[in-house]
């Protein structure tokens, strides 16, 4: 029997664990998880939710877990992102440094994740295993090791943890289409005015189309924790001017069960539409504010599946994506999970990875590069105004 224990964060990392402890159920391996209440990310509503599938659930800190927890598993998945997550790792490693048969690290990314996130991968070169969601994301990876002289060997191409999850359903022509979904992602976008206009523009095609009903999908509710809080309420925007609406729904239910009822997708960007994409549901990734990084729409490049609110309300929906971008972007992790198994049970996986490596290395040297480029542009700027200053 293989003990596992998975530190959750927040509610993302929590749906990309439990559904890796699924698929190793039948594995021979016992699985506990642990929400950290120092992020304080985690609504008591999913809590209970997962205790209804798994039965050692536990509050602790991420240090009360490390001091007097952390010795009696095999392996750790580490559902903790950015500098808190490094922290975590750079104080496993002085607590197992000269200690044989320690626990083994899993790192993850519990979503949809831009490309070259060197952040992300710098928080995680130290754990043993770092599971990634897509062939562009572990080539990335493999692209920062070799700028930072690190090894790569502890990534492992898995794919996104909520595929194994999701059924294939076959696509639906627009004529036919009754149920649309809405993914609103908290932040993205997160101005007042673009939150105001994504309310507007969901009302306008509900009025338009009476025949399919909307349902607009929410993280949360406003009461409950998130680590992604949103400022502007899409709910209480859309019913402020349109309390009447009758093809208008709101959700908070589980994603994989709202797929199967889905016709249509719609969203900024979201975890979701690219499941939604793997199902065969038809999605369109809005693209009224533009294709930024701070959107985390880049993702979607060339998939084919951008279109505006004006195209939607003509029914230009897109049909499947480009294979290219498909291949390169979705990954299945169905036929990882051996993969994943083996080197967990792989004595010569456990090794401190990258152990010279600070992350502050990559913090100054991401500064530096701001730094030399903003100096770049003064320079241009100067030549091309005249300006001294």
């Amino acid at each position: 029997m293989i003990r596992v224990a998975f530190l959750v964060s927040y509610d993302a990392y929590l749906y990309a664990s439990l559904s890796i402890a699924k698929s190793l159920k039948d594995k021979n391996v016992e699985a506990c998880f642990y929400i950290l209440s120092d992020f304080d990310g985690i609504s008591q509503r999913l809590v209970n939710n997962l205790k209804s599938e798994i039965n050692n659930v536990t509050n602790i800190s991420s240090d009360h877990f490390l001091a007097s927890e952390s010795d009696r598993f095999d392996v750790i998945f580490c559902g903790v992102g950015g500098k808190k997550l490094s922290g975590f790792l750079e104080k496993f490693c002085l607590k197992f440094r000269h200690t044989a048969g320690r626990p083994m690290t899993v790192t993850l990314f519990p979503g949809l994740t831009a490309y070259n996130q060197y952040a992300g991968m710098a928080a995680r070169v130290k754990s043993d295993i770092i599971l990634f969601n897509s062939k562009r994301n572990f080539d990335d990876y493999k692209t920062f090791c070799t700028e930072f002289k690190l090894d790569s060997d502890n990534g492992l191409l898995f794919g996104f943890p909520k595929l194994l999850s999701l059924t294939k359903k076959p696509p639906v022509r627009p004529a036919a289409i009754k149920n649309v979904l809405y993914v609103d992602s908290n932040i993205v976008p997160s101005t007042y005015e673009a939150r105001d206009y994504i309310a507007d523009r969901l009302v306008a095609y509900a009025e338009k189309f009476t025949d399919r009903k909307l349902t607009v999908l929410l993280r949360n509710k406003p009461s409950e924790r998130n680590a992604h809080q949103s400022v502007y309420c899409l709910k209480r925007m859309i019913l402020k001017n349109n309390p009447r609406l009758k093809n208008i729904d709101f959700s908070y239910e589980n994603v994989t069960d709202i797929l199967k009822k889905t016709d249509l997708c719609i969203g900024v960007s979201s975890t979701v539409l690219t499941e939604a994409i793997f199902a065969n549901i038809p999605t369109a990734i809005l693209s009224d504010f533009g294709i930024k990084e701070e959107l985390g729409n880049v993702a979607f490049l060339g998939s084919g599946a951008f279109r505006s609110f004006t195209q939607l309300s003509e029914d230009d929906i897109p049909v499947g994506v480009d294979p290219d971008w498909h291949d390169e972007n979705i990954t299945l992790p169905h036929a990882h999970t051996d993969a994943l198994m083996t080197k967990m049970t792989d004595k010569n996986t456990r090794k401190i990875m990258n152990e010279n490596f600070q992350y502050m290395q990559f913090v100054t040297k991401k500064n530096t590069l701001k730094k030399e480029i903003f100096t770049i542009l003064k320079c241009v700027c100067r030549r091309l105004t005249g300006c001294k200053r």
